[in-house]
C-alpha cells in the first residue's frame, strides 16, 4: 500500500500533538515539535563560546505565505534563536529548522 499525502502529514499532526510545542517567529506563534537541545561551540572574539542549538519540526501548512529563512529570528522556550539552516521535507509537509543561540 502506498503511503499517501495526506496520511503523511496525519502522521506529522500526531508527533506534533504527542510531543507539544511551539515557536513564534514573525508575530505569530506555530505548533512544532522539537528535540533536545545540544550545546556546540562557536568560535568568537572571547574564543570557543557554547552556542546551544535546537532541532524544530513543524508542518508547513500551519505556515500561510512566508515560511521561515535562515538568519530569521525566532523564540522557543522564552528565548530567542537564529534559524541557522531551514530545510523542507521532500513531500512538502515537514519544515525542518535548526536554531542556535543569538550573539
Amino acid at each position: 500500500m502506498a503511503l499517501s499525502l495526506t496520511l503523511l502529514d496525519a502522521d506529522a499532526a500526531a508527533m506534533i500533538a504527542d510531543l507539544p510545542a511551539s515557536i513564534v517567529w514573525q508575530g505569530g506563534t506555530y505548533a512544532c515539535t522539537a528535540g533536545s537541545a545540544e550545546n556546540g561551540y562557536s568560535l568568537s572574539e572571547a574564543g570557543m563560546v557554547a552556542e546551544p542549538s535546537i532541532q524544530i519540526v513543524a508542518r508547513t501548512a500551519v505556515f500561510t505565505g512566508a515560511r521561515p529563512q535562515i538568519n530569521d529570528d525566532i523564540q522557543y522556550g522564552g528565548k530567542t534563536y537564529r534559524a541557522v539552516s531551514v530545510s523542507t521535507s521532500q513531500d512538502d509537509l515537514t519544515l525542518d529548522i535548526r536554531l542556535a543561540g543569538r550573539e
